[in-house]
């Protein structure tokens, strides 16, 4: 008997089969839906969980499904279990529990999705791949051209179709009756998204697709990373890139000790990033003239008042998903009292509707429980990636980062897109990662 020849990939297999033809439309659709309307994700990511469920519910021999449950399911699920308990004391209970629930369905979907993978012809994993890959590249494509642009082709079809601009108005700038500006709320929520697959789409191209079309990919890939980096007006994607970059880099040099730094980084941002943002504050550096952007600035104010709010419940939050309702019961109080929102500098003191850094946000919501199972969550999540093949950790540990970049400066946590996009990341992953298993089977099994 002998062994096929050594390979990096899959062998390459033509998607024909009008089954898997129907997969790669089905994942690329779901993909540029995603990018082009970001916020739908929150019910888009609800896809693939469906179809693993169904997938589930098809085997007629389920005990061969192993299920994950594994230290990471376990941490994760606690701490939705504890937000959805602070639901009995936050100050809005219907949208805590919702959005806990939300996160719960989601890791649990997600785990039923990465059972039944394994079990998935080899044709149709590459479906999922290439539809991925056709989705993204279509998506991002778009967003590069809209940032170097600005959204130049929304712009031409709201000036074009004026109907569009119903209930955008607040984020649209006019000359006359032509729009000028759009705000980047739409573009940044865009960018995040092609943030959180650059990774998992370098994987699949690895594993499942071989030759030029990878040759292309990989440079289709770093061209619309250095886009963003270069063009966007989205700092935390930047940053983001920047991060797993960094993470990628060092896990190829000794996977052990990044793992190891990775970790640290997580639970000093956890446990004390309160002393942390006090003292960047300290600095001035929300003043003006500093050297730091308009946005930047503006956060280090929220990150204070906020930070300067855990003291009142510093065991317990206030709630998962509270922050707004607090924050527009203190606004509604000032304006009856006939006050002004007090100003630090050119900034109004508030915690806004989020505090722009989720670590901030669970200590304040969910409180030192809530940091604690956090910081749980993220070394469970380290320990799991350091169970997997040396030749997957840079892809994990990159990612890994890039979701801890994105959260530490972005969106609020309970954002169901947001989850939705981190979550599609996730699933991404599993496909890409679930290719290297099988090419690494390839490579071994007897002809």
């Amino acid at each position: 008997m002998t062994a096929h020849p050594t390979s990096t990939h899959l062998p390459a297999t033509p998607v024909r089969s009008l089954p898997e033809r129907m997969v790669a439309v089905a994942a690329a659709a779901l993909v540029l839906v995603a990018l082009l309307a970001p916020r739908s994700l929150a019910t888009l990511f609800l896809v693939p969980i469906a179809v693993g469920l169904g997938a589930l519910a098809l085997r007629q021999d389920r005990r061969d499904v192993q299920m994950p449950l594994n230290g990471f399911m376990a941490c994760l699920s606690a701490f939705a279990v504890y937000a959805m308990l602070s639901a009995f004391w936050s100050a809005a209970p219907l949208s805590t529990l919702s959005k806990s629930l939300y996160l719960l369905g989601a890791a649990a979907g997600t785990g039923v999705f990465a059972a039944v993978l394994p079990n998935a012809r080899r044709e149709t994993l590459a479906a999922l791949a290439r539809g991925t890959l056709i989705g993204l590249t279509i998506g991002a494509v778009l967003l590069c051209i809209e940032t170097v642009t600005s959204q130049g082709i929304t712009r031409f079809l709201l000036n074009m179709m004026p109907s569009l601009r119903v209930g955008q108005e607040k984020h649209l700038t006019f000359d006359k009756d032509l729009v000028v500006v759009i705000a980047e709320n739409e573009i940044n929520r865009r960018a995040t998204i092609v943030t959180l697959l650059l990774l998992p789409a370098l994987l699949m191209l690895k594993t499942l697709i071989g030759g030029r079309a990878r040759t292309l990919g990989v440079m289709a890939i770093l061209t619309i990373t250095a886009v963003l980096m270069g063009f966007s007006g989205h700092q935390s994607s930047q940053a983001a890139i920047a991060v797993a970059a960094t993470g990628f880099g060092l896990t190829l040099l000794s996977p052990v000790w990044t793992a190891r730094l990775v970790g640290l980084t997580w639970v000093v941002c956890c446990l004390l990033i309160v002393p942390i943002v006090t003292q960047l504050h300290g600095t001035g550096l929300h003043k003006d003239g500093s050297a730091l952007f308009n946005s930047a600035r503006h956060r280090i104010v929220i990150w204070n008042y906020t930070a300067e709010q855990i003291a009142k419940a510093p065991i317990l939050g206030i709630g998962a998903d509270a922050t707004a309702t607090m924050t527009e019961a203190r606004d509604r109080a000032l304006q009856k009292a006939g006050a002004e929102p007090p100003k630090d500098g050119n900034y109004g003191m508030t915690a806004a509707r989020h505090a722009h850094n989720v670590f901030l946000q669970v200590w304040y919501e969910l409180g030192a429980v809530g940091a604690l199972l956090l910081a749980g969550v993220g070394l469970a999540g380290l320990a799991l990636i350091g169970r997997q093949r040396p030749e997957l950790q840079p892809f994990l540990l990159g990612q890994f980062a890039a979701v801890a970049g994105m959260i530490a400066f972005s969106f609020s946590i309970w954002q169901l897109w947001f989850l939705g996009a981190i979550g599609l990341g996730v699933i991404a992953m599993l496909i890409g990662a679930e290719g290297l298993e099988r090419a690494r089977r390839a490579r071994v099994l007897p002809t």
